[in-house]
């Protein structure tokens, strides 16, 4: 029986190409040849309505591969196979990530498997991952989770076929011509997922809590890094600690103001007396890249 790959992404927010997570497992018939997974850097904000459902945390994917290392390393296994992914996200997840990043992938060939589970059981009351795993009686592992995902989609692909009695070229002739949606930019997040960060060495900020605001070129979380790195602690809110604030760009046309209410908080403690020092991100990366060079 012919091989075949099944994919499953998970995202950071509410663009599909902010891939953050990847799981694959290859099959033939009913035999796991490898699987492989892999958290993935997607360099844009994490949205909490995104946490909420997969739970992974910014703080997990900082050091993880981008997008364009992860291609290279699956490119030549997933070369000219059949992809399997449980609905279309995955197909647009991988298309608009090749596209956010100007790269090239491999010639592929889709199947939408729950598509063709309609098609085999049109009986069933739902067709999401779980509803047919129980139909099957496959043990499913934990949902939103890519590798288990992948490989539950896996074994539903294989019961399908199994059904069927097709054929995986059968099922490509069926089933493999759908068009992903274009990538279309970054995904809003209005709300998007802060984390506060120790200091995890002494150096020229040491003793300060430094607080950002605003949109950063490099994102909050790298920013956040280089700030604990120089001593400091990194906030989430405007506290009574805050000793530094650093802020970035803003869409005044969509937030409404030019200063964030962080930003105001801390031109008014700064009004009562309060020894609060206020950077440009262009002045904090200034200071930051001067310091950091020394070691």
């Amino acid at each position: 029986m012919e091989t075949f790959i099944a994919i499953d992404v998970e995202t950071a927010n509410s663009s599909r190409a902010s891939i953050c997570q990847i799981g694959l497992v290859a099959m033939t018939g009913s035999t796991e040849l490898w699987r492989w997974s892999s958290f993935v850097n997607p360099e844009e904000e994490f949205a909490s309505t995104n946490y909420k459902i997969h739970r992974i945390h910014p703080t997990q994917i900082v050091d993880a591969p981008k997008f364009p290392e992860i291609l290279e390393i699956v490119a030549a296994s997933i070369a000219g196979q059949a992809l399997v992914s449980y609905g279309d996200f995955d197909h647009d997840a991988l298309t608009q990530a090749v596209s956010k990043y100007g790269v090239i992938c491999p010639p592929l060939h889709w199947l939408d498997v729950r598509a063709i589970a309609r098609q085999t059981w049109p009986y069933l009351s739902g067709y999401g991952l779980v509803e047919v795993c129980e139909h099957l009686s496959i043990a499913k592992g934990t949902s939103h989770h890519a590798l288990e995902d992948a490989v539950a989609c896996a074994k539903v692909f294989h019961g399908a076929m199994t059904e069927r009695q097709n054929s995986l070229a059968q099922e490509l002739a069926i089933h493999g011509q759908r068009q992903p949606v274009p990538y279309r930019g970054p995904g809003t997040v209005q709300f998007p997922i802060e984390v506060p960060i120790k200091a995890i060495l002494n150096g020229p900020l040491s003793g300060h809590v430094l607080l950002l605001t605003g949109d950063f070129e490099y994102g909050k979380m790298k920013m956040g890094r280089w700030a604990a790195e120089l001593g400091c602690d990194v906030n989430t809110s405007f506290t009574k600690e805050v000793s530094i604030l650093v802020h970035g760009g803003r869409d005044v046309e969509r937030r409404g103001t030019e200063k964030s209410e962080k930003h105001q908080s801390a031109e008014a403690a700064m009004a009562k007396g309060r020894q609060i020092t206020i950077w440009s991100e262009a002045e904090f990366l200034a200071f930051a890249h001067q310091e950091l060079s020394k070691r």
